[in-house]
């Protein structure tokens, strides 16, 4: 099974079992393109298992690109529960940050009809209120 592409126009294909050989433990959060990380397009591609291991290696899920985008927002747009569960599984995980249009990911789960995201945000606040 193939891959997300490492970066944009490259041709590489590696599987995800490659990718810990390419991720710097230093530098998980490098940025590819548009200001986004490999975390961010692994998320958009609904990647999990590629996600699962940037985020073993510590990938800034609160990085954000030029539109001041998230992965978790990301995630929440597309509609990939599993990958907005394990970023809400991560410490420090933001989920009130926001993009250059006002829009959390939240919102973004609202717009996008995303109901058992929604759910699982609204929890996560809740969680967090009583913390």
């Amino acid at each position: 099974m193939g891959g997300l592409p490492v970066c944009s126009g490259c041709d590489v294909d590696e599987p995800v079992s490659s990718l810990s050989s390419f991720v710097s433990p230093a530098c998980p959060s490098l940025f590819l393109q548009s200001g986004q990380t490999a975390l961010m397009l692994a998320v958009s591609h609904g990647r999990s298992a590629m996600v699962q291991v940037l985020l073993k290696f510590k990938a800034d899920a609160n990085v954000q690109d030029h539109e001041g985008s998230t992965a978790l927002m990301s995630a929440c747009e597309h509609g990939h529960t599993e990958i907005v569960t394990m970023l809400l599984d991560t410490p420090g995980c933001d989920t009130s940050l926001m993009d250059k249009n006002g829009h959390t990911a939240l919102s973004k789960a609202i717009r996008a009809s995303h109901s058992e995201i929604v759910d699982l945000l609204k929890a996560c606040a809740e969680k967090a209120a009583l913390l």
